[in-house]
């Protein structure tokens, strides 16, 4: 069939060329509709790609007058789009989590413990058992757990499981006595629970976070005052300090099975919030050896050695590799109560949540970034994170900008989340070009539980993608993966549609707050490329730019929700190659 294709292309291209000299190029897409994602938002019949660029788009017949090709694509009909970008994952992370015990969708902690039974086997198996994904928001008794089970049934195996959003832990007694979390802990203070060995369901028991914070985490304890194997924010940091570190061998093994998942998405780059040196120095030998096919725009992790290391360099920028920013956290998740808000939880008398990172260290740090020429992208959940971070960035552009007669905005400097924003501080987005960098399958995901955390008075001020959107003219979108599931039409139907599969809520959660179906798909393209500098190479087919592909059989712009939801992805291109099918080449 393929040699009766190519046929009838040197036939039509002769007869309708002529003899004129043609530039031959290596692959014509044709035969559908290519979405061009350029200002007018194009359609059109048919793209030209060469060494791993777009040279040309337009209707089959001009294309064949123009050019030879050496292959085609027929797209059956289908549509193609640029490939699209996830503005805020852990990609790295997310290779890693494929070959650990998978949590999510449990529906109680019995659930959580009955996946860890196929790892009793070995009774004599010291290593660690990792696993991600629970959520006691989803349980019908929503409360933290407690070690107790765990204990039992691996009294010598170090057992840690991460919540889903990623800032809290439940480990068991093997796992603190491996860390001596106990002994390096004492400045997680812990207030007893007032329910035996368990903990309340509004989150009393846990650490003291006081008015200011406290330490920045928390370690429930139960009312004889032992630890309940529940550790928030850098109480969990604390502990996962003391697991090996697997290595680089390990760290390009889980990037490459990350990146053969993601590209069976749709997913051409990704933006991860967060890397240490060896996962950066595992994506160089992989995209040296030739095997990185995932363009992704590193965020480092701010931690101060990093910190100390990376500023005294430029940043760096191969084909597929970018490191030009920093990752930092203000606050906690809001399901784990740690987001920092600026009056007291809904459900929790008196607590307002914590700072992961002080106000006074991001101070510190953010006109380093600025004179280093490295973007500075902080996690902001709670309304007072968003405000503290808000203004310190506009107080150091505003001075960056004064003493380099540059504009603020040119810093792209990002509030990653901006779950929920307080109105009277949404102005500065626009007057110092703060970029929101948003995920909205967050609000699918928390819309169930959001209201008990915030209350209904400040439930409107949280998710507000369009007014976000309409504040900074553009709005980057994510998943945050693993935290949500990969699936950038998920993105896209979240975004959209603003229920979950079922229809619920009637109408949409927040509807006001709901993008258009152009502007989800520029928030997964054109709009997630500028986020991270990349918008002259990525997030479009114009001439020149990567031959970034994702070809579905389905039109985003018109397809009903369950036609999305049960989309396919008939192929995915990075750079002109076919990297889904996957050919094993």
């Amino acid at each position: 069939m393929r040699r009766i294709l190519r046929a009838f292309l040197l036939v039509a291209a002769l007869y309708l060329g002529g003899c004129r000299d043609k530039m031959e190029v290596d692959c014509l897409y044709f035969n559908g509709t290519v979405y061009l994602l350029d200002s007018a938002f194009s359609r059109t019949q048919a793209l030209a790609v060469t060494e791993g660029r777009v040279v040309d788009a337009g209707d089959l017949r001009t294309l064949l007058i123009r050019y030879h090709f050496k292959d085609s694509v027929d797209l059956k009909g289908g549509y193609l789009y640029p490939g699209f970008i996830d503005a805020h994952c852990h990609f790295v992370g997310y290779g890693k989590s494929l070959g650990e015990v998978d949590l999510r969708g449990t529906r109680s902690w019995e659930e959580v413990v009955k996946r860890l039974m196929p790892y009793l086997s070995n009774p004599n198996d010291t290593s660690w058992l990792i696993g991600r994904g629970w959520d006691q928001n989803d349980w019908a008794l929503q409360e933290f757990p407690d070690r107790a089970l765990l204990d039992s049934l691996f009294p010598r195996r170090p057992v840690l499981l991460s919540r889903v959003d990623g800032h809290a832990v439940v480990v068991n007694e093997s796992a603190l006595r491996a860390t001596q979390f106990e002994d390096n802990s004492k400045h997680f203070t812990g207030r007893a629970s007032t329910r035996g060995a368990g903990v309340d369901r509004d989150g009393r028991g846990v650490g003291d976070s006081g008015s200011d914070g406290g330490a920045g985490g928390e370690a429930v304890r139960r009312r004889d005052g032992s630890l309940s194997g529940v550790l928030i924010d850098k109480a969990a940091d604390l502990i996962q300090t003391g697991i090996p570190n697997p290595g680089i061998s390990a760290w390009k093994k889980a990037i490459l099975a990350a990146q053969r998942a993601c590209h069976a998405v749709g997913l051409t780059s990704v933006q991860d919030a967060g890397l240490d040196e060896q996962q950066l120095e595992a994506l160089r030998a992989l995209e040296e050896g030739g095997k990185l096919s995932m363009g992704v725009y590193a965020m480092v992790s701010a931690t101060p050695d990093q910190l100390m290391r990376y500023l005294s360099r430029p940043p760096y920028r191969s084909q597929q590799l970018h490191i030009r920013s920093f990752k930092f956290l203000a606050d906690g998740a809001l399901g784990s109560r740690g987001a920092r808000l600026l009056e007291p939880y809904n459900d929790r008398e008196g607590h307002v949540g914590l700072w992961v990172t002080s106000p006074d260290t991001l101070a510190y740090y953010a006109p380093l970034l600025a004179r280093a020429g490295y973007q500075m992208n902080t996690h902001c959940i709670g309304d007072a994170a968003n405000r503290a971070v808000l203004q310190l960035y506009r107080r150091s552009l505003l001075a960056h900008a004064q003493s380099t007669g540059t504009k603020p905005a040119s810093a792209r400097w990002r509030i990653e989340h901006a779950q929920v924003v307080h109105p009277d501080d949404r102005a500065i987005f626009r007057a110092v070009g703060i970029v929101p960098s948003v995920q909205p399958t967050h609000a699918t995901s928390d819309m169930y539980w959001a209201s008990e955390r915030l209350g209904p008075q400040r439930l409107p001020h949280a998710y507000a993608y369009r007014d976000l959107l309409l504040l900074n003219g553009w709005l980057p979108l994510g998943t945050d993966f693993p935290v949500e599931e990969i699936s950038p039409l998920k993105t896209f139907l979240s975004a959209v549609f603003r229920t979950d599969s079922s229809g619920f809520p009637k109408g949409g959660f927040l509807p006001k707050q709901a993008l258009t179906r152009r502007q989800a798909l520029r928030g997964m393209t054109d709009w997630a490329a500028r986020a991270a500098f990349e918008e002259d190479e990525r997030g479009r087919l114009l001439p020149g730019m990567n031959a970034d592909l994702v070809w579905l059989d389905t039109d985003l712009m018109s397809a009903g929700y369950s036609e999305i939801r049960t989309a396919k992805v008939l192929g995915t291109w990075s750079r002109g190659k076919r990297v889904h099918p996957y050919s094993g080449k």
